[in-house]
């Protein structure tokens, strides 16, 4: 049976709303972990919060590291935030080029007898045109 996981509401710092250099730091720690994100070995990564529900039906509140490749001896669930701080923190010493700076597009969605339908997607460029 398949693991639904929710997130919540996606964070400023989370690459669907784009990336700005602005929202990376050079490491996580306790208190920046939720709002930032870091770049190691050229991969932007990010911690989030995940809440799901097990075979007993008891909800489980989890620490996930998105935006890593598979790597060997990798985890990318954990159930404290140190754990996942300090595996973030070390899945690489060099830090990499930066990402290029983009801000998303707009997609515009109806609701049509009770199924989404998209109308419309507009790309902006790098200058808000």
């Amino acid at each position: 049976m398949a693991k639904c996981i929710y997130f919540g509401l996606a964070k400023e710092h989370d690459s669907r709303y784009g990336i700005k250099h602005s929202n990376i730091a050079r490491k996580f720690n306790r208190l920046n972990w939720n709002s930032r994100a870091i770049v190691r070995d050229g991969h932007y990564i990010c911690i989030k919060l995940g809440e799901y529900t097990n075979n007993e039906d008891k909800r489980v509140k989890r620490y996930f590291i998105s935006g890593c490749p598979d790597k060997l001896g990798f985890k990318a669930e954990h159930k404290y935030l140190k754990n996942a701080i300090q595996m973030a923190n070390n899945y690489s010493k060099n830090q990499g080029e930066l990402p290029d700076e983009f801000n998303p597009g707009w997609t515009i969605f109806t609701k049509n007898r009770g199924y989404m339908r998209k109308i419309g997607e507009f790309k902006e460029d790098n200058d808000g045109r």
